[in-house]
């Protein structure tokens, strides 16, 4: 018997809406890495003063 092959289908001009999440422990939050990491973030998403980008606990 043969592999299995993976199958998908792409469409044309279709947006999809979903919520990233960036998930790191409070107690890392001034690690270089995870300051490097958020400034990424909030720049490619454009996330400066959105209040839904904020730290949660």
């Amino acid at each position: 018997m043969g592999k299995p092959r993976a199958r998908g289908c792409l469409w044309r001009d279709v947006r999809l809406d979903t919520d990233l999440w960036f998930i790191y422990r409070v107690a890392r939050e001034g690690d270089p890495v995870i300051r490097a990491m958020l400034e990424v973030l909030a720049g490619t998403w454009k996330l400066a003063g959105d209040p839904r980008a904020r730290a949660t606990s």
